[in-house]
């Protein structure tokens, strides 16, 4: 599978980010690794593979300095808003906690219940970018949804 979204990305002109996998990351050539704040850190993956964008979940802006410390390049910041799947381990952080991480000297990528109605939002408070997820497996039309976020 990650053979075959490599061909989509690199034909889309879009980077292809492992979750997780550093081995499965090396062995299809992807661009970077995405990795929990539980997993492997950024200083165990530079070792291994150099040449690797590294991307670390975070959820408040202790985890947000030590990945930036440690060498990420940069941090995905959520949930931002609410999610059902994520209701579990506890409330959304919300756009002040996104305005906190959003002066740290890493780029911050807002995620967790982003949508169009609430993208720009992210930005205006310091988000670099914002991943979304729901917004565009539950759009009718994913291109449509997707050509609106890339419009903000």
């Amino acid at each position: 599978m990650a053979r075959e979204l490599g061909a989509i990305t690199t034909a889309a002109g879009a980077g292809l980010f492992i979750n997780d996998r550093v081995d499965v990351a090396l062995a299809v050539n992807a661009d970077g690794v995405h990795l929990p704040i539980s997993a492997l850190w950024v200083r165990d993956v530079r070792r291994l593979a150099p040449e690797l964008c590294v991307a670390v979940s975070t959820h408040d802006r202790s985890e947000v300095e030590s990945a930036a410390q440690a060498g990420a390049d940069f941090v995905v910041f959520g949930p931002v808003f609410d999610v059902p799947a994520k209701r579990e381990f506890g409330p959304p952080k919300g756009l002040a906690a996104l305005a906190q991480v959003g002066s740290c000297s890493i780029p911050v990528i807002a995620l967790g219940g982003v949508d169009y109605s609430n993208a720009e939002s992210c930005i205006r408070v310091g988000a670099y970018g914002i991943a979304a997820i729901r917004a565009l497996v539950a759009a009718d039309n994913v291109a449509v949804a997707m050509a609106r976020l890339i419009s903000l």
